[in-house]
């Protein structure tokens, strides 16, 4: 993960790049894994983006994608498991 920009505490604001690479795709499955109907057993994330973030009445939030890609990605069906 790589990150540049600027961040403020008083009011809590931060713009910038941030960038991920060869995050594991099935890291994140396990955190969405009971809302999916699939399982992914392989692959890598890369990401580029810019972002403005800012907490003041609410959380405002913009993200904007440069650029995205999926290597060796592998997905199967889920199995449902039987009770008992």
């Amino acid at each position: 993960m790589e990150w540049h920009g600027h961040l403020s505490v008083q009011p809590i604001e931060s713009d910038g790049e941030l960038s991920i690479a060869r995050l594991r795709a099935h890291t994140l499955w396990e955190y969405l894994e009971d809302r999916l109907n699939f399982v992914i057993d392989s692959g890598t994330i890369d990401v580029q983006s810019t972002y403005k973030f800012a907490l003041k009445d609410a959380i405002e939030l913009q993200l904007n994608i440069a650029k995205a890609s999926l290597s060796d990605f592998a997905v199967k069906p889920r199995i449902p498991t039987s009770p008992g």
